[in-house]
């Protein structure tokens, strides 16, 4: 994966380790380029580009053979994520699993209404709490939770409005681009820095399942 704003990136490929000693072989890389967005104050709008903006090259000469598409990560690409994937797709998540790099994660919450709740319309507001996982994004039932950093911080927590949450199965997706936790933790109060979140309550969930979608 390549970060944003990187400048001068190279990659080194290893042919053993990615089986390809043999000369005449065909093989394809996959680069993932990351996009934090564009600022749209102080500083020249036109300078904003995201992408690769320029050779990519392969053993010193021009690579030509590219082919280059977006992840969007809207309701319509998570929709059409979800139905292209069944449980065959996915490789089941444990605490040992020693895996690092851009993946999508997901797993499974399932609520059962009180007694107060079952003479609501909607559940309570919570907060999502991902200890141990490092850079992505979040998703609940398809929708956008929004971004986490973990190490920088210093939000620690993501708002989760208690219509989006429902009686029976919730779905919960996180693409990481680096190293997973394995607990989400669903709390009543906000983590708005670092180190805060003593007495704080909540229900954890376990990553279910991940899968490489790059």
């Amino acid at each position: 994966m390549i970060p944003d704003r990187s400048a001068n990136f190279s990659i080194t490929i290893d042919p053993e380790s990615f089986g390809t000693s043999s000369p005449n072989s065909i093989h394809q890389y996959d680069v993932l380029v990351e996009n934090q967005g564009r600022a749209n104050w102080a500083v020249d709008l036109t300078k904003q580009r995201k992408g690769i903006n320029s050779e990519i090259k392969l053993n010193g000469a021009v690579w030509n053979n590219v082919t280059a598409y977006s992840m969007d990560f809207n309701r319509t690409f998570m929709w059409r994520l979800s139905r292209s994937l069944d449980d065959n797709d996915w490789i089941p998540f444990h605490r040992g699993l020693n895996f690092s790099g851009p993946a999508l994660y997901r797993a499974v919450l399932t609520l059962t209404p009180n007694r107060r709740e079952k003479f609501s319309s909607f559940f309570a507001d919570t907060y999502l709490l991902l200890p141990g996982w490092t850079k992505g994004v979040v998703f609940l039932n398809g929708f956008n939770l929004g971004r986490y950093w973990g190490p920088v911080g210093p939000q620690q927590t993501l708002y989760v409005p208690g219509p989006l949450l429902k009686a029976g199965p919730n779905t919960v997706d996180v693409f990481e681009l680096h190293r997973p936790g394995s607990t989400l933790a669903f709390i009543d109060g906000p983590i708005l820095e670092k180190g805060e979140g003593r007495g704080v309550r909540g229900r954890s969930v376990r990553g279910r399942k991940f899968k490489k979608v790059y």
